[in-house]
């Protein structure tokens, strides 16, 4: 007595398919975490590094970007901007200052004027001062100065803010089309501790990579006391 045939399977897979799409998936994948941890990490090693430059090559203006003031009076965050710009105004850096920033809604100063009142009582000359009162973010604040140093007919700005604000200032400034380099403060809260200067550059590396992909602002709050 014969056997019966055995069963005949068909696929119209080859061997192997599904297994060789899972694999490349998966190289898919590790490759797009790699170019993501290349991407980020080169953003904060960029951000680090502008961070420690201090640029006192001469400039047509002193650019101090604003930060929190309460009913006229700047925070420390801001005080230690100022004082960094009073400082470079006194050896001859730039002729003028700008201060730059608006308010917020229930304010009854702005940022830039509140700027320049501690400027002139720390003795800068208010005729060397300007005040541009526009600006809620970086990206407004940075464009704003733009527009009115090229009606001047001024071109190069040394910009003074926080060590891990500055990549993202000085390219937003070059990307309005002024020659800028940064001199960021060395004191105040963004300075203090690790702590704070971990939450900056974790905080810019983000904020980088998103003015680069989308060019829009992003700026986030301080942790640090102000």
């Amino acid at each position: 007595m014969n056997d019966p045939p055995a069963p005949s399977y068909y696929s119209d897979e080859p061997a192997g398919f599904g297994s060789a799409v899972a694999r490349w998936v998966i190289r898919l994948f590790i490759g797009a975490l790699l170019i993501a941890i290349v991407l980020v990490g080169g953003t904060a090693v960029r951000v680090w590094q502008v961070a420690r430059i201090s640029d006192h090559s001469p400039a047509d203006a002193i650019v101090v970007l604003g930060a929190a003031q309460y009913s006229g009076t700047p925070s420390s965050v801001f005080q230690a901007r100022l004082e960094q710009a009073a400082n470079l105004y006194d050896l001859g850096v730039a002729p003028m200052i700008i201060t730059v920033g608006g308010k917020q809604p229930g304010d009854l100063y702005t940022e830039a004027a509140a700027g320049k009142t501690y400027l002139t009582e720390a003795g800068v000359p208010a005729g060397k001062i300007l005040a541009v009162e526009k600006g809620s973010d970086t990206l407004e604040s940075v464009g704003a100065v733009s527009d009115v140093m090229h009606d001047l007919g001024l071109s190069s700005a040394v910009i003074v803010s926080d060590p891990w604000h500055s990549l993202r200032t000085r390219t937003m400034a070059r990307d309005d089309g002024l020659e800028a380099w940064t001199a960021p403060t060395r004191q105040g809260p963004a300075v203090f501790t690790r702590e704070s200067q971990l939450h900056g550059i974790t905080r810019e590396t983000g904020a980088m990579l998103w003015y680069q992909i989308t060019h829009y602002a992003a700026d986030f709050s301080y942790t640090a006391g102000q």
